[in-house]
């Protein structure tokens, strides 16, 4: 488990809307992982995979999280943990103030790489997940179909902004309107 400390995490639109976009157009070498839930929760059932095809999701009980828990798991934070790209490799992210992360095992002081077959734990007691990056053919987000990664766009890169965006929709429509008058 190697780890060392970046520029700091910051979740932007550029970042989240951006990496959302060059998944849908440009999907070819872009590479993405999976996440395996291995508890039951409110979201996700244990087994259920998602697929993560944005550059940067955050974890918790937030509604604005891509990977979100339920008010079930009171020593999950509402923004927790974040998986970041840095560079060709994908790193965890310690978020959180009061509520540790877990790397097999391990606490996350700032933010560790990731490794195929990881296994990522949100606080003690916490929700754990696997993370697993595909081989193969299988390996780049070009191997999922045009349906599937608008709907993993939606998911990922618009969730954490769906309200600035549906604001901004309203705002356009009414000066649209204002200007008509």
């Amino acid at each position: 488990m190697a780890g060392h400390t970046t520029k700091p995490y910051k979740n932007t639109l550029s970042g989240s809307v951006g990496a959302g976009m060059g998944s849908l157009f440009t999907p070819g070498g872009k590479k993405y992982y999976i996440l395996e839930h291995k508890v039951s929760s409110k979201y996700h059932r244990a087994g259920e995979s998602q697929e993560i095809i944005v550059d940067n999701i955050e974890l918790g009980r937030d509604s604005h999280c891509q990977v979100r828990f339920d008010e079930s798991f009171k020593t999950v934070s509402r923004h927790h943990a974040a998986i970041v790209k840095d560079g060709d490799m994908w790193k965890l992210v310690q978020i959180s103030k009061t509520n540790s992360t877990f790397l097999n095992g391990h606490p996350v002081k700032t933010e560790w790489y990731l490794q195929n077959g990881d296994e990522i734990q949100l606080s003690v007691n916490g929700p754990k997940l696997g993370f697993i990056l595909p081989t193969g053919k299988k390996s780049t987000v070009g191997s999922i179909g045009l349906t599937r990664r608008l709907s993993l766009f939606r998911q990922q890169a618009l969730r954490p902004y769906k309200t600035a965006i549906t604001t901004l929709a309203c705002l356009l429509v009414l000066i649209s309107i204002g200007g008509d008058m």
